[in-house]
């Protein structure tokens, strides 16, 4: 891209937990948080070098996904052996967890409403793209305002 000289733009995909940080998602948030800051320093890089490229974090909320469904992409050499899931599917508590699950990815923003949204972004060149700004923003507030304030972070983040 730099050798061509020409208009890009990148659209790395985070996570909304890659600005928020929830119980049990350690993992997870850790990953995210690690796209959207190699987002932000490859920003200011390409900005600093004066080159055309544009760049964006999309940070989405609940998509209407498999992302629950995650075995689907393991390849077989490395799906588990029957009997060592690891989540052990016949307890009543992982089946309600999963159940909840895909109700609520179900229930997420359909995947063309948050590609119409990405598209918008980039022609306005915004760097954060929400997909869920009603839900998530007062969130993402909060966190940073604890920040700023240096007050420990908060159990359960606000509003969810």
């Amino acid at each position: 891209m730099l050798k061509q000289n020409t208009e890009y733009h990148i659209v790395n995909t985070a996570s909304v937990g890659g600005l928020l940080t929830a119980p049990g998602s350690g993992s997870y948030c850790v990953s995210k948080h690690g796209v959207v800051v190699l987002s932000e320093i490859l920003y200011r890089e390409l900005k600093q070098g004066g080159h055309n490229i544009g760049i964006s974090v999309l940070c989405p909320g609940i998509i209407n996904t498999k992302i629950n469904e995650f075995a689907r992409n393991r390849p077989p050499e490395l799906q588990n052996a029957p009997g060592e899931e690891a989540w052990d599917m016949s307890d009543p508590k992982v089946q309600e967890i999963m159940r909840s699950l895909k109700e609520i990815f179900e229930n997420g923003m359909p995947p063309q409403q948050v590609a119409d949204i990405v598209f918008k972004a980039v022609k306005e060149n915004r760097f954060y793209i929400y997909a869920d700004t009603e839900r998530f923003v007062p969130m993402i507030e909060a966190r940073m305002e604890d920040i700023l304030q240096e007050r420990n972070p908060s159990a359960i983040p606000p509003n969810t």
